[in-house]
């Protein structure tokens, strides 16, 4: 049984329908709410956080009184994740995931700009996520105390930390120097380690791909190819089986690629040089798996030698219809994030051209008129 414990100033009654709808999908997953204010001090706090393994904030504590007692909390959830996170280095607290859930409103109007406490939370969820995907929230609250327990144990047991060992990866040069030394300048603690994982390995595509990027490369559908699950059985060892893995499915990108696609299909060249089509006709003549669809391009006019997808529709993209999207500089192991050039001559709120690709976008206007 994994236990959260759910800090919210707004009354239970409010906010135990959220809770309900996540906890609901299984018997593994317990989430306590309480009141901040019912908490004279940190230390009061941090003695009950030892009966959890992972902590939820609304990311403003202090604002709505509790109708019990009328009083309100005097912390806020940025300031109370920085000592835990303090007390965790000290050794003073087991180390735990913090998520932030809170209304959309909250996050627009002070979370986004304080980009300082970012660093302090695994995951920050709009209580309208967790309405639309309660599975999805289910699984990763038990991955993220699951991955800490995992790490946590892993980094006591050895006095020579390999990173290739703590991810399982099949192969130590899944994982280049790159990668190695990066993680050595940066991750010491459990926290920093599984901010690593989520951050720099699962959340941006790389050496790990997800299931839509996957699926792009071999150029498949994999919503009308019965056979999808088949395909996945035959690259099964390529999975990432590593911290969080449970709720962040990934696939090593080197693994699939090269040691799986180049011997099964007997081409020598990149998959990323051949069209969906032929990937497809390929893979069924390999592996008898006559019920798998080719990807359909976004628009008939693009290419589909797919190998990206566009973060906005979700679909497969060739990178020569796509435009790189603002967002931090990727470090020299990730991949750049497209979205279709159409999706940018519409402007989709939340998805800003990089600024290397105005030009570019201002003479598409131009031709288009």
């Amino acid at each position: 049984m994994i236990k959260y414990l759910y800090l919210d100033d707004e009354e239970a009654t409010t906010i135990k329908p959220y809770r309900d709808m996540v906890v609901e999908h299984s018997k593994n997953l317990k989430i306590d709410i309480e009141h901040p204010a019912t908490f004279q001090n940190y230390s009061a706090l941090i003695k009950r956080l030892q009966e959890y393994q992972g902590l939820i904030l609304d990311w403003r504590l202090d604002e709505i009184s509790s109708k019990i007692d009328k009083k309100k909390a005097d912390f806020r959830a940025a300031t109370l994740a920085q000592e835990i996170r303090t007390r965790e280095t000290e050794n003073k607290i087991q180390p735990m995931p913090i998520v932030v859930w809170s209304q959309e409103n909250r996050l627009k109007r002070s979370y986004q700009g304080d980009f300082t406490s970012h660093d302090l939370f695994n995951v920050v969820y709009k209580k309208e996520d967790v309405v639309d995907e309660p599975d999805v929230v289910h699984d990763q609250l038990i991955a993220l105390a699951l991955g800490y327990q995992y790490i946590d144990k892993f980094k006591s047991a050895k006095r020579k930390f390999d990173l290739s060992e703590l991810l399982k990866a099949k192969e130590h040069y899944y994982v280049d120097i790159r990668v190695q030394e990066y993680f050595s300048s940066t991750a010491r603690t459990v926290h920093e380690i599984a901010r690593f994982i989520l951050q720099d390995l699962l959340r941006r595509p790389g050496l790990l791909i997800d299931e839509l990027r996957l699926a792009s490369r071999l150029g498949i559908n994999q919503d009308a190819s019965k056979d999808w699950s088949k395909i996945l059985g035959l690259i099964k060892e390529y999975k990432y089986s590593g911290p969080f893995g449970e709720a962040w499915e990934r696939w090593w990108a080197f693994g699939v690629e090269k040691e799986w696609w180049i011997p099964t299909s007997g081409q020598n060249s990149p998959i990323s040089l051949l069209n969906a089509k032929e990937r497809v006709e390929i893979i069924k003549k390999k592996t008898g798996f006559r019920n798998l669809m080719v990807a359909e391009p976004i628009y008939p006019k693009y290419h589909t030698r797919f190998y990206t997808i566009c973060e906005y529709t979700k679909k497969p993209l060739d990178p020569i219809d796509g435009v790189i999207i603002a967002e931090k500089e990727p470090q020299p192991w990730q991949e750049r994030r497209y979205i279709s050039l159409d999706t940018a001559l519409e402007r989709r709120e939340g998805f800003d051209p990089h600024p290397t690709e105005l030009e570019r976008l201002r003479n598409l206007r131009r031709t288009k008129g």
